[in-house]
């Protein structure tokens, strides 16, 4: 279940990045589905206490599902859904500094994306000849 004080404050945090900040209605859902993590990953434990929970947001998030359920989400996504909560909660201690003054700064720091090992996309192409002699080996 979700924690209803955590729910208001993503639906204002919305509401300022529209207001405020005037992202288009499309930005506003793309962050709506990246904030949806992270009051999944605090279920009923309030924001200020975030610090406390494990596993960690970016643990959390490294462990997602991708589409139907197979491999993880891209590391993309990870980045972006970790940078929107990192975000959220600096705007929240900004907005709020009596709740959110127990959130330290290096916890903030400490919401980053995985280290994602980087794969080579470029294909290397073998001539017939390579082949031919692979074969005889």
């Amino acid at each position: 279940m979700i924690q209803r004080s955590n729910y208001q404050l993503v639906r204002w945090y919305l509401q300022d990045l529209g207001d405020v900040y005037q992202l288009s209605s499309s930005s506003l859902g793309r962050y709506r589905f990246y904030l949806r993590h992270l009051l999944l990953w605090a279920g009923e434990t309030p924001f200020p206490q975030a610090a406390k929970l494990r596993p960690t947001f970016p643990s959390y998030v490294s462990n997602l599902p991708g589409r139907q359920g197979e491999a993880a989400l891209a590391p993309v996504t990870q980045k972006k859904i970790i940078e929107a909560g990192k975000r959220f909660f600096i705007w929240t201690r900004q907005n709020h500094p009596k709740e959110f003054g127990s959130l330290s700064v290096a916890w903030l720091e400490s919401l980053r994306p995985p280290r994602v090992r980087e794969s080579s996309n470029e294909h290397e192409y073998v001539s017939l000849e390579e082949v031919l002699q692979l074969i005889a080996i």
